[in-house]
Formats: C-alpha cells, structure tokens, sequence
C-alpha cells in the first residue's frame, strides 16, 4: 500500500511539497504520452504493431507507478484493462488472474481484518481474553 502526501504533508516542507505535485503532473502526462508514441511509431524489428501498444501500456504502467498519480492497485488494474482493450489479452485471459480463488479469499480476509481493527473488536477480545479465570493475569497461559 502506498504513503499518500495528505497523510505526511505536515512534515513535508514547501519545496518537497512543489517536487511532489511536480512528480504527480508529470506522470499524468508522461504515461499516456509514453502509449501515444509507442503506438504511432513504426514497430521495432521483429515487433508488431500489437506488440508496441502493449509496450507502450508497460511503460504508461511503469511511470504511473514510481510517479505514484493515482494508487499502485489501481494503476495495476487499469493496465490489465489497457491490455484487454487494446486486444493484448483477450477479457477472459486478461482478467483471469484477479477472479483466482487465493485472490479473493485474501480479498475477504484483509475486508474482515479491517472492519475488526475498525470497531476494535481485537481489543475487545485481548482484553476479554487477559481478563478471563483463565489466563488470569498471567502472560505465560495466553
């Protein structure tokens, strides 16, 4: 998961503030551009022109990622779509990997894992748990 701006921006001074928005905008840009070119030069010796679009969707994912425009996950989705759209991947092939199985129980268990640290049910269920005859204050019985 990557750091947001807003979240550190009081510790930020106004120069690295100014690189940060600099670093946004220019990959705004430069990934969609970076796309626009690979698909209107000629293609490369033993490339075809399908092969340049999908270059040229690698190189929009690769900027947008160290310029971090929007979100590393969502960048990444958007490039899966890019390579369905541009006819790369077909949609079944292209999307496979997201609909796995392993992805969406991890998927279900960070959304629970989230919601318990949300209304602290974790806390609730230490504390529960230390307080009980049990344990009875002792570390060592947990």
């Amino acid at each position: 998961m990557g750091w947001d701006v807003t979240k550190v921006a009081s510790s930020l001074t106004e120069a690295e503030e100014k690189f940060e928005h600099q670093r946004r905008m220019f990959g705004l840009f430069a990934g969609p551009l970076a796309l626009l070119i690979c698909a209107i030069v000629p293609p490369l010796p033993d490339t075809s022109a399908l092969g340049m679009k999908t270059l040229g969707i690698f190189i929009w994912t690769v900027i947008w990622w160290v310029c971090e425009v929007i979100p590393i996950p969502i960048t990444a989705f958007l490039s899966m779509a890019g390579l369905v759209f541009f006819g790369s991947l077909k949609l079944r092939d292209g999307f496979a990997p997201w609909a796995d199985p392993i992805n969406i129980f991890l998927l279900g268990a960070m959304i629970i894992a989230h919601a318990t640290s949300l209304h602290k049910l974790t806390d609730r269920l230490a504390y529960t748990m230390v307080a009980s005859k049990l344990v009875g204050g002792k570390p060592w019985r947990v």
